[in-house]
């Protein structure tokens, strides 16, 4: 693809780009149902549920990387749904949009976040641990062996997921209370 490449933040009015982006790359098995109703979807964003940064070419939406807010109170998040059009990989856009999600991240003032990189996609798993990423644990059966249809072979069964956490800044001191069970 030629044309120049745009990262930038998303938008409720994006909801539409955004649902054919998912749809040309998962076709309808993607996880999350709200990403096929465009204004469910426009009204997350709308809310900051959901913070992201898209790529576009022109007016197309070609790449998302996603940050949930999970608790408005919570000072770390969870990154994820990446889905990078086909037609763009191997120009180096996941990494762009890793940086551009990074300091959204930063901007909105979490101290870390979480995600959850998928056993089919190693180079989500190198890069989350390349940049300072602690993987804590596995997620066995995660991702639904019809949600990814682009993968060279089909997995014969469900896809695990790694957990992992990436810190940005030290946590602040806290006191917790245990419960006493």
């Amino acid at each position: 693809m030629t044309k120049e490449i745009i990262i930038r933040r998303l938008l409720p009015e994006d909801a539409p780009s955004l649902t054919a982006l998912i749809r040309r790359c998962y076709g309808e098995t993607y996880g999350p149902s709200f990403f096929y109703d465009a204004p469910a979807l426009a009204e997350i964003i709308s809310t900051q549920t959901l913070c992201s940064v898209i790529a576009m070419t022109g007016q197309q939406l070609v790449g998302h990387m996603g940050l949930t807010v999970r608790h408005p109170e919570s000072i770390v998040c969870e990154t994820g749904n990446t889905v990078v059009d086909k037609n763009v990989r191997g120009q180096g856009l996941l990494l762009k949009l890793g940086m551009a999600l990074h300091q959204l991240v930063l901007e909105e003032g979490y101290v870390g976040y979480i995600h959850y990189p998928t056993t089919a996609h190693h180079i989500m798993q190198r890069a989350s641990v390349a940049y300072g990423g602690k993987e804590t644990g596995v997620m066995l059966a995660y991702v639904s062996e019809n949600t990814e249809p682009n993968l060279t072979s089909e997995p014969p069964h469900p896809l695990a997921a790694t957990v992992a956490y990436q810190p940005i800044s030290p946590v602040p001191n806290k006191q917790v209370t245990l419960p006493s069970r």
